[in-house]
């Protein structure tokens, strides 16, 4: 099961999409050895800025409250129940299971 190639990015950080600077990266299915993904790695900038912007969340993330964080988690886990099926898929061929 191929990932999807449309995918807005490698990484996520600071509230953006973004490929990663570093050398491409092949994640292969350990059962058959066939191709999952290829995809760039982080580079040593890209995880600093990632350092520094998960700081930055952190702060933002303390100051709304448990209230408001609870409902950020509520969506996600909602959004996980919804993609179970193509998660468990990924999960299953990344681990090699037929």
């Amino acid at each position: 099961m191929p990932v999807n190639a449309g995918a807005p990015g490698s990484q996520y950080v600071d509230g953006v999409w973004s490929n990663g600077s570093g050398p491409e990266i092949e994640v292969l299915n350990p059962a058959d050895e066939s191709l999952l993904v290829s995809l760039p790695s982080a580079a040593t900038d890209d995880v600093e800025a990632a350092l520094v912007a998960a700081g930055r969340a952190r702060h933002d993330w303390a100051r709304i409250g448990p209230i408001a964080r609870g409902a950020h988690l509520r969506r996600l886990a909602d959004l996980i129940h919804a993609n179970r099926s193509e998660l468990a898929a990924l999960l299953v061929a990344e681990v090699g299971k037929p």
